[in-house]
Order: C-alpha cells, then sequence, then structure tokens
C-alpha cells in the first residue's frame, strides 16, 4: 500500500509539470532579441518564451514571430518549463475591422 501512495504521488508531480495549460488576453510587450512577449490576463501580466517549435496562426492562416504587435488579442497554449512559460501554440486574433462613424449633413 504504502509503495502504491509514493508511486501515485511521484506520477501526480510528473504529470502536473508536464500539462499543458491556456491562457488568452492582450499583448503588452515583445522583446525580439529574447523571442519573448508579455499579456496582460485580468489583473495580472506574464511573459512567455517562443522557440522555433512555437506555432504561430492568425485565425485560420499561419502567421509568425512578427505578427505579433502590442495590443493584439492573443490565446496562448504553453508548457510550464522551471520557472517560464513556453509557448507552443500562439493564436493572433484578426484585425477588426474598422468602423467608420457616418455623419448627417442635414
Amino acid at each position: 500500500m504504502r509503495k502504491l501512495v509514493i508511486a501515485t504521488t511521484f506520477l501526480a508531480a510528473f504529470t502536473a509539470g508536464a500539462q499543458a495549460l491556456e491562457q488568452g488576453g492582450t499583448i503588452i510587450s515583445v522583446d525580439e532579441a529574447n523571442r519573448t512577449f508579455t499579456c496582460h490576463w485580468g489583473v495580472m501580466d506574464k511573459t512567455y518564451k517562443t522557440n522555433e517549435k512555437t506555432i504561430f496562426r492568425i485565425g485560420q492562416k499561419d502567421g509568425t514571430w512578427s505578427d505579433l504587435k502590442v495590443g493584439a488579442s492573443v490565446y496562448v497554449a504553453y508548457h510550464p518549463v522551471g520557472d517560464e512559460r513556453v509557448a507552443y501554440k500562439v493564436e493572433i486574433a484578426p484585425p477588426r475591422a474598422s468602423v467608420q462613424s457616418g455623419k448627417n449633413s442635414n
């Protein structure tokens, strides 16, 4: 029984670190030199690292690192690695069509 408890505890600790997590928010900064970006989620800011395996999407189209812009809405799927968050997929919301208000000249 004791071995079962130890094995279960070890397995739970191991799989907790391997879980993929997801969040959505707004980009507030982009660091091109370190290939990181910071997003504002609710009441906190979180920074995400990207690498050559990170997938970028804009709507239904493929995107790239250069598509990350301050103010863009994103949905990030990431893995925690130590104290860092490594993004493996970043979905960037396509830009909204601008709405121009019409004025009556009556």
